[in-house]
């Protein structure tokens, strides 16, 4: 963009009490607001965000939690400056940037009675299934894997719905159903023994944690080479997966 728009952007936003972190005429010390859905900000994050504050002291950080439809009306609103999200993103709205590929696997108690051997998807709709909340990329991710095997969340015999993800591990720990999740949200669970992969004919799949900021923002070109610095940061962070 030319230094004339900048400014004029950069005029704008300065009325409105809102200096973008990728600003060229920011203060000496920037804030970097991003937000997070749950499972990335509480399992994903935490590695290259401590990389990065190590990395830049002079740089505030705001970390804002919220499910995927709550981001994204967030900087549709421009409240934040990107947000890094595991739903489903329409591409026209937003610039993306990949960030990791998570695998998502059927979860319950390491006890729990199952059938010897690998099960098809509805042999588990006798189960009580634990679940995000609508708006949660994580149950849009699963809403749309039944849809593709012609099954939705209501063949379950039971569900619970919970927004809080320690509360549905803990949940699931103690054995009071099967829950659709991240491996990053269970990998701890499961080295200790206390739940298990459910193994499955039918189902197998890993999805993607995307950075996305609006579209055609003054500030793209910032914006993308702060995601490239995550990523490796992420990479340094968990031995270079």
């Amino acid at each position: 963009i030319s230094a004339r728009t900048r400014e004029h952007v950069l005029k704008l936003a300065k009325e409105y009490n809102y200096v973008p972190y990728a600003s060229a005429t920011a203060p000496t010390t920037r804030t970097l607001t991003m937000g997070v859905t749950m499972t990335i900000g509480e399992y994903a994050v935490t590695g290259p965000l401590a990389r990065y504050l190590n990395l830049h002291p002079d740089v505030n950080v705001c970390l804002r939690f919220g499910n995927t439809d709550r981001l994204l009306e967030a900087l549709r609103a421009g409240e934040m400056d990107l947000a890094l999200s595991e739903g489903y993103i329409r591409s026209e709205e937003f610039d993306t940037e990949l960030f990791r590929r998570e695998r998502y696997i059927p979860v319950c108690a390491a006890g729990h009675a199952l059938p010897a051997g690998k099960q098809k998807l509805k042999e588990l709709l006798g189960e009580r299934l634990i679940l995000r909340e609508k708006g949660s990329g994580s149950r849009k991710i699963l809403e749309r894997n039944l849809a593709a095997r012609n099954l939705k969340i209501s063949d379950f015999i039971h569900y619970a719905e919970v927004e809080n993800i320690h509360t549905m591990v803990s949940l699931l720990v103690r054995d009071c159903g099967i829950a659709f999740l991240y491996e990053a949200a269970v990998e701890q669970e499961i080295r200790q023994g206390l739940l298990k992969e459910i193994r499955l004919e039918d189902f197998s799949m890993d999805h993607e944690f995307l950075f996305l900021w609006n579209k055609g923002s003054v500030f793209s070109s910032e914006l993308k080479k702060l995601c490239e610095e995550w990523i490796q940061l992420d990479k340094d962070a968990s031995g270079g997966r």
